[in-house]
């Protein structure tokens, strides 16, 4: 008899903490909107199963996803990384707005699920669903994130550009051949983008540029080939610099700075070719940090 006593008032109990914390949502959430504004704006737009873990879970979210983080660390522990895909993304669907979760899951596609497989292929695969992960959706949710900026940038330099990885020539020629797609030649026309709405959002579909900012990165850094994944990161590092005036955005300043110093090498290293000059689509000029905005990103 005892215990029915305790278990009923333990469930009323539990009924009016749900009712309290029902009472104090509306208040929380002017809270957020008065402080926060960006966030509750991104969620209107958000996917039904994002809706519905925001919603449904409420300030319980929190909790669920620490227990979450815990089995992701043991599955890391173990090298289960396909596995990991799955609750990282579980992960990232309660908590949108924490930058670190799409920084670990786009890592872990891109770099421990892509080693993996052992055609060349299927690891571009899974690199390249690491880039998608951060840019079109990482991104969204945190604008105003610097860091995710960098490791966007990173993936294109080091992931796609550098050689660690044996299907680093894979990547490249990939990567090449979608910008080539979107835009037409190695290097970008911006009249004729500017001018055609279909190219444009052909250019804004495939990979996510803009072809202003793209002619505004030109401008500042000197003459870009986009087919090289070292272009890709000074883009990306330099839109996280745009996007965040009034934060920290020096891990994005060191990689341009990175970026650029490994196309001079790569340009200075490469054999001269008698026959560029009657190329119809000519290499430009290595790309130089001007006078005007190297001290101003070195020195910082």
């Amino acid at each position: 008899m005892f215990a029915r006593y305790r278990m009923a008032a333990v469930a009323g109990a539990g009924l009016a903490c749900l009712w309290l914390a029902g009472g104090l949502h509306g208040d929380l959430l002017a809270w957020r909107t008065r402080n926060d504004p960006p966030e509750i704006g991104v969620l209107d737009q958000a996917p039904p199963l994002l809706t519905l873990a925001t919603v449904a879970l409420g300030g319980f979210r929190g909790i669920v996803a620490d227990i979450l983080w815990l089995r992701l660390s043991h599955l890391q522990d173990a090298g289960r990384y396909v596995e990991m895909v799955q609750l990282s993304d579980w992960i990232s669907k309660m908590q949108p707005h924490t930058a670190e979760i799409w920084e670990f899951h786009a890592w872990n596609m891109a770099y421990n699920v892509s080693v993996i497989m052992a055609e060349p292929e299927d690891r571009w695969r899974w690199v390249w669903h690491g880039v998608r992960l951060l840019r079109d959706e990482g991104l969204i949710y945190n604008p105003r994130e610097p860091r995710l900026y960098q490791q966007l940038a990173w993936m294109f330099f080091h992931k796609i550009g550098k050689t660690a990885d044996t299907a680093h020539e894979h990547y490249k020629e990939r990567l090449a051949e979608k910008t080539v797609a979107a835009l037409g030649g190695t290097h970008a026309d911006y009249d004729l983008l500017l001018r055609s709405p279909e190219r444009a959002q052909r250019l804004r579909g495939t990979l996510r540029m803009d072809p202003r900012f793209m002619r505004e990165t030109e401008s500042e850094f000197g003459p870009l080939d986009w087919t090289r994944p070292e272009s890709h990161a000074v883009y990306w590092a330099n839109l996280g610099r745009a996007r965040n005036p009034d934060k920290d955005v020096s891990w994005c300043e060191r990689m341009i700075v990175q970026a650029l110093r490994a196309m001079a090498e790569q340009d200075a290293a490469r054999p001269y070719d008698p026959d560029s000059a009657t190329d119809p689509d000519p290499a430009p000029p290595p790309p130089t940090v001007p006078p005007a905005s190297a001290p101003a990103i070195l020195t910082r």
